[in-house]
């Protein structure tokens, strides 16, 4: 990709993303755990069920498409690189599900009218001039179906210059990779420059990344005909000025509709769990545990539901951290403990065995640490994310019966 229009900055595409050193450096980072949760949000946001056709578009070795068709997913993902999709194949012959793989160009995609829904993620947009930029979008647009979803993440631009670093340095024992980075506020493009070293030999290349800020990203989705409904940040959380990474979500208008708008403020699908569980996880992850309680409390008057007694204590305990009072914070993760635990390992789509490894972590760690106060406290205490996975929703759970929020 080398040469793609875009000005004097080469794209080395061979060289960026040469599937056995790309894996080999970032499998510290692309965690099961991560997988797990990136399959949550997709699956969250873009309000997906089994059986709807999904385009994983710059799929890679199909870390997300393989998951995402265990849980009944029709899942198509397309990638430029011939050695990301033969691993991809090999994982889904391991796993024992069909996806379609397609080797193809972002740019010019061969279908019409197919998808319910497609998605990018992992900062895979943005390699081209603006022009093809949206290009990019204009065909996604084609290849869904009218009233079809498209999920794009990304890093986040604010955040990214608020903490820029020049450098980025990955070291597995002998082996070093090196990312030289420069900003060009001009072009909006972060530049960087890749040194491999790896088993004695050194491998260079150049690419870059166009970082869109939200507004921007609003207009190129309406000038595709896609309307925006909502930003978030990597938790399924309203985009902050604290969010790290960016997640957009939009859909196909049908022909002749005019664009709505949409807010920082969207609200995710609720389908998937109760109505006022999604609420609750929606103020939770924006960070508003107070709010997140009240919401939660209202439910558990009509429900009487323990699973949701134990959230809300959860929740209390963030809003005593936040006003620095540890033995708040302890006593809180202790009872919450107490209610939760009668739903291990996982319930209504939340991991309730990660919640008690949290508190069982927390409680001593805040005691030991002398029980510090005001900001100690918040340092010590980190939040908690509370993703949704879909396949963990059984959907007779006694709370479905109340859908008043």
């Amino acid at each position: 990709m080398a040469g793609t229009g875009a000005g004097d900055v080469r794209f080395d595409y061979d060289a960026v993303f040469d599937p056995d050193d790309y894996l080999y450096f970032y499998e510290p980072i692309l965690t099961p755990e991560r997988n797990q949760r990136e399959v949550a949000l997709v699956w969250t946001l873009l309000d997906l069920r089994p059986g709807e056709a999904v385009l994983d578009l710059a799929c890679g070795h199909g870390r997300l498409a393989v998951p995402l068709a265990t849980l009944g997913a029709r899942v198509t993902g397309l990638d430029r690189s011939a050695g990301f999709l033969a691993r991809a194949r090999e994982e889904a012959a391991r796993q024992g599900v069909e996806v379609e793989w397609v080797q193809g160009d972002m740019r010019r995609l061969p279908w019409r009218d197919r998808f319910d829904a497609a998605f990018n993620v992992f900062t895979s947009f943005g390699y081209f001039a603006d022009e093809e930029n949206l290009a990019v979008l204009r065909q996604v647009a084609q290849a869904l179906r009218p009233g079809g979803r498209f999920l794009l993440e990304t890093v986040f631009r604010d955040a990214v210059l608020a903490r820029f670093a020049p450098y980025n340095v990955v070291e597995r024992g002998d082996d070093v990779l090196i990312d030289a980075h420069r900003w060009d506020p001009v072009t909006g493009r972060m530049i960087t420059r890749r040194t491999v070293r790896r088993a004695g030999q050194v491998r260079r290349g150049e690419f870059f990344v166009r970082l869109y800020t939200p507004p921007e990203l609003a207009t190129l989705f309406e000038q595709a005909g896609l309307e925006v409904t909502g930003f978030y940040d990597e938790t399924g959380a309203a985009l902050s000025a604290q969010s790290r990474r960016l997640v957009v979500v939009g859909r196909k208008r049908p022909a002749g509709r005019r664009v709505q708008g949409g807010g920082a403020e969207g609200t995710p699908p609720g389908a998937l769990v109760p109505a006022a569980l999604a609420e609750f996880l929606r103020l939770y992850h924006a960070g508003r545990f107070f709010e997140s309680h009240e919401v939660l409390e209202e439910a558990w008057h009509r429900t009487r539901s323990d699973f949701y007694h134990g959230l809300i204590i959860l929740a209390a305990a963030f809003v005593r951290r936040d006003r620095g009072t540890p033995r708040g914070v302890r006593r809180n993760l202790a009872k919450a403990r107490r209610y939760l635990e009668r739903y291990r390992p996982r319930y209504l789509g939340l991991d309730v065995e990660a919640v008690l490894a949290f508190i069982d972590r927390q409680i001593p760690a805040v005691e030991q640490a002398g029980d510090p106060e005001g900001d100690a406290l918040r340092r010590l205490v980190p939040d908690l994310p509370l993703p949704v996975h879909p396949g963990w929703v059984r959907g007779d759970e006694p709370e479905w019966q109340d859908e008043v929020v």
